[in-house]
């Protein structure tokens, strides 16, 4: 009987683990960000660190858009119009620029929407 509680002790945790891990934040892709869901300054940031790594991400070495597929142009395409939507939705919002400089995320975030140019 004890065999069979840690047996199945040893498979919740794994599998809570696994829905940790699959679940966790840095799961998260620019597809499932819902822009008219984001309410405060560092939901914006944290949109836009998704947007901008996934751009850099795509981007790899290539050094001009001839050298994309015309999946990477689209799916590059879609990047834009999203950061574009997440602008102007914060930009609505009237959000102070000091609510966003106090997000945790907001250098590293700047510093990934600068390198993506």
């Amino acid at each position: 009987m004890k065999k069979l509680k840690l047996n199945i002790f040893a498979i919740l945790s794994i599998a809570s683990l696994t829905f940790l891990v699959s679940c966790g934040s840095g799961s998260k892709s620019s597809e499932d960000i819902e822009v008219d869901k984001l309410e405060t300054a560092c939901d914006f940031v944290s949109a836009m660190k998704t947007c901008a790594e996934e751009a850099i991400a795509l981007k790899g070495d290539a050094e001009s858009p001839d050298d994309f597929s015309e999946e990477d142009k689209a799916k590059g395409m879609e990047l834009m119009q999203k950061i574009q939507e997440i602008q102007n939705a914060s930009m609505s919002k009237e959000i102070a620029e000091e609510d966003f400089k106090a997000c945790p995320e907001f250098e590293e975030t700047e510093k990934l929407l600068k390198d993506m140019y």
